[in-house]
């Protein structure tokens, strides 16, 4: 009996959750923020009501905001309460839903609780939907309603107290136990099962340049109370992301821009692994560059001895080299697989913003640095433009690191800024 009754508060308590990697960086109060909201039924053998939308909303959005923005967007109405519960979404009119059918293992627990008493009195399934099609608390059995996730995770505050952070993702879910069966953390009591957290894969259906069969096989995964985290990261990666890239990290949208634009790609085929934290090849950044003007042919043969004819970088090379964006180390050396160094990475997009026709004289440092006199010669000029600019900062706020190696995180990063701040400036 007290169990039912804890589960019904959580049916009166609308709740959230909080993701558990979140942006360093609190947004100004004039700025928008990003978040993703759905409508699911998959409890009671429906869908999506709603499909994951993205929702550009001012900063200090709460979720009711959300919420009633998008229903009303929809063109659904909605019977709600609020005071001292806060926000409760008692009812949506629109959805046309029938009668309910559970998944196997939800019914066996519904069935389990059939005959006990609780506030609205005895428990008894029902399959029967709604005469006007509308859906919302006490439908099919007593516990059921509305219940609502933030980051697959659920709070005990209303929805109406928590305000969403950019990159939140919003599921509002038709549970028949309360919460008990949608399978995220921190609900009233233990789920009956273990829904994989499918937050980032609801991320990854806006990245861009997926496939629309793509896109229907991540909703699929999403809708599927049994998908595994194995399911889950395979339609992630056909969606073009990466397991190893957490939303919040400072380089997330570094590396979400450098992916959608085509300029780096994953570590091996099929991984689903951005590697943020290896090292760049000088080969690399020259074919990066080299995709970004659309993969010119070279006019002439390969002079670099250690560039092997065939290779995936060996066209990219020629073709830098012959446009003096390159020109390696001497003895028709050029090193690809070397690591790029800060400083060479400098210079190279120094030359590459020549090609493209940009002033990109230097001038002097950003900051006071105290070890630029370990730039060398040869690169100082193009250091100093790149600090300048925008697109190399100091390791540290005092120090450049001109001889230490790119990583890729760090490189999707200049990348941007170069690309955003100086070629599209």
């Amino acid at each position: 009996m007290q169990k039912k009754k804890v589960r019904l508060l959580a049916l009166l308590l609308t709740v959230v959750m909080l993701l558990g990697l979140l942006p360093g960086t609190a947004l100004a109060a004039n700025d928008e923020i990003t978040v993703y909201v759905s409508f699911e039924g998959y409890t009671i053998g429906y869908g999506f009501f709603i499909e994951p939308v993205a929702m550009t909303l001012p900063a200090g959005t709460n979720g009711e905001e959300a919420t009633r923005e998008l229903l009303t967007q929809a063109g659904y109405t909605y019977n709600y309460t609020s005071g001292e519960w806060g926000f409760f979404l008692s009812r949506i009119f629109g959805f046309a839903v029938g009668d309910a059918n559970p998944p196997e293992f939800i019914l066996a627990e519904v069935t389990a609780n059939e005959g006990e008493t609780d506030w609205g009195g005895t428990l008894a399934f029902d399959p029967t939907g709604s005469a006007d099609g509308s859906l919302g608390a006490g439908d099919f059995f007593g516990l059921a309603g509305w219940m609502v996730t933030v980051n697959h995770e659920m709070l005990a505050t209303s929805v109406d107290a928590h305000i969403l952070e950019n990159g939140d993702v919003l599921r509002w879910q038709f549970s028949l136990l309360g919460g008990d069966d949608l399978g995220a953390p921190g609900g009233w009591q233990p789920p009956f099962y273990n829904q994989a957290d499918k937050t980032a894969l609801i991320r990854s259906l806006f990245y861009g340049g997926t496939t629309e069969a793509a896109q229907q096989a991540a909703l699929d995964v999403i809708i599927d109370p049994l998908a595994t985290v194995q399911a889950v990261n395979t339609a992630f990666i056909a969606l073009g992301g990466f397991t190893d890239v957490a939303f919040g990290r400072w380089y997330y949208g570094y590396v979400r821009f450098v992916a959608e634009n085509g300029l780096m790609q994953g570590m091996g085929t099929g991984t689903g692994l951005f590697s943020p934290n290896t090292n760049l090849s000088r080969g690399m950044l020259v074919t990066i560059l080299w995709r970004h003007v659309d993969e010119p042919e070279a006019a002439g043969e390969n002079t670099f001895t250690d560039v092997q004819a065939g290779r995936w970088y060996t066209e990219a090379i020629t073709w830098a080299n012959e446009n003096e964006i390159v020109e390696g180390y001497g003895n028709n050396r050029f090193g690809p697989n070397d690591d790029v160094t800060r400083e060479q990475f400098a210079t190279i997009l120094q030359r590459f913003a020549v090609y493209l026709g940009i002033d990109a004289a230097g001038g002097s440092f950003a900051a006071d640095f105290t070890d630029v006199n370990a730039v060398s010669a040869w690169a100082l000029d193009a250091m100093q433009w790149a600090n300048t600019s925008g697109i190399i900062d100091g390791r540290t706020p005092t120090t450049l690191v001109p001889r230490g190696n790119a990583t890729r995180a760090e490189s999707a990063a200049m990348l941007e800024r170069f690309i955003v701040d100086v070629v599209e400036a």
